[in-house]
């Protein structure tokens, strides 16, 4: 389980690549993307194990 990246970090990067955003100003940008942990099988042993709990509507 880890942290994700998503479209509004490489958003971020590109500006900083393209020099529209210096180091510093890309830096305090990123610190303000709220990270989601995703979980990785690697394995379909494991599809046994999960357990539907919930779903919410976005």
């Amino acid at each position: 389980m880890g942290p994700v990246a998503n479209d509004q970090l490489y958003a971020t990067i590109r500006l900083y690549e393209q020099g529209v955003v210096t180091a510093d100003a890309a830096i305090e940008m990123l610190k303000t993307h709220k990270l989601f942990n995703q979980l990785s099988f690697h394995t379909v042993k494991v599809i046994p194990l999960l357990k539907f709990t919930e779903s919410i509507e976005v």
